[in-house]
């Protein structure tokens, strides 16, 4: 793979080609591509397929597949852009090109292969846009800035929707991959907010209610009327950001899944991370330094008896900065084409 052409520049363009299926983020991958740089055209037939030759092909695992096709290129993976790191697309394509291919592109993975295909992260577009904010000079690091921060919606681990008669639990009922048991709901973003107040710890930020099952009235039935106390502005990216730089401990609960993309965000601006469990998840890039918060454990305990260590965590933590603050897209493009040595 260390072709020349696979680099990139001006004057040598890298040309991309994407198989398009039934991926519903397909778009995720195509804007990630064009910040690297990488020239790219999206077709969803074969008969579409251009013919001048491409450096490299992703192709959406759930394609209708046609033998008679011929792509053009020495290298062709696949790929899917779901935010579930344990779901993978096994559809008519797959299964025809599966002894073909030996690179399944994803944004997050569990494991180190599917099928005997090696799981490789393609690049994120919010990870290209953070560096300005890595490179921010942030204020002095003081025992009165070392407070916790959230500001995020009100989702549920590994369920998207109303359980009739459900039950708020936040122990029981949840594995590492975020499956819960019939009309049990799980949602770590309340879970940790109450840990803060029933241990009377500051934070700033909270929930940010919006329409259906996101709202105050839904959340309430379930989670009980306190949960509107938790209440938040829903703020722009630089607000958010304000936020973080001046309260230094970040936290990210889960969402939908593990790894939410707010883990990025923490990282570019030096926070001291505090995570849910990401359950061995992996990405393109990962933090070196993170505090684990697993589940069932009680976040305001946790934090009471860090808080010794807050100034030297947060040097620590500095380290995931540095792996935000010199991105450029061809660093990027580099290390994503690196893991295929």
């Amino acid at each position: 793979m260390g072709k020349s052409y696979l680099k990139g520049n001006a004057n040598n363009m890298v040309k991309a080609l994407i198989l398009h299926g039934t991926d519903r983020h397909t778009y995720r991958l195509q804007q990630s591509l064009q910040i690297c740089g990488i020239q790219n055209i999206t077709v969803k037939n074969y008969r579409d397929i251009p013919t001048e030759r491409c450096d490299i092909v992703f192709v959406d695992p759930s394609l209708p597949y046609d033998p008679t096709a011929r792509i053009n290129s020495d290298l062709v993976c696949f790929y899917d852009c779901e935010d579930a790191p344990t779901d993978y697309e096994v559809g008519i394509a797959f299964e025809a090109m599966k002894d073909s291919i030996k690179y399944y592109c994803k944004m997050n993975w569990v494991g180190e292969d599917k099928d005997g295909i090696k799981l490789i992260g393609f690049p994120i577009a919010s990870i290209l846009q953070l560096p300005p904010v890595a490179n921010v000079q942030l204020p002095e690091f003081t025992s009165q800035n070392a407070i916790p921060f959230f500001a995020g919606a009100g989702t549920f681990l590994g369920n998207h929707d109303p359980v009739k008669g459900g039950v708020y639990n936040s122990e029981e009922g949840i594995n590492c991959l975020g499956k819960y048991e019939e009309n049990t709901m799980y949602n770590q973003r309340i879970d940790w907010l109450l840990s803060l107040r029933k241990n009377n710890i500051s934070y700033k930020g909270g929930l940010v209610f919006r329409g259906d099952n996101l709202s105050e009235d839904w959340q309430s039935k379930y989670f009980g009327e306190n949960v509107i106390d938790l209440k938040t502005d829903q703020l722009d990216r630089i607000g958010f950001f304000n936020n973080l730089f001046k309260y230094r401990i970040g936290l990210n609960p889960t969402g939908h899944d593990r790894n939410s993309w707010r883990i990025y965000d923490l990282m570019a601006a030096g926070s001291i991370l505090v995570s849910t469990d990401l359950c061995n998840q992996k990405a393109l890039y990962m933090p070196k330094e993170i505090i684990t918060i697993k589940d069932g454990e009680d976040l305001g305990t946790r934090l009471l008896e860090l808080q010794p260590d807050y100034k030297e965590l947060w040097k620590a933590h500095q380290e995931n900065r540095n792996i935000i603050k010199d991105l450029t897209p061809d660093k990027v493009w580099s290390d994503f084409m690196e893991q295929m040595k």
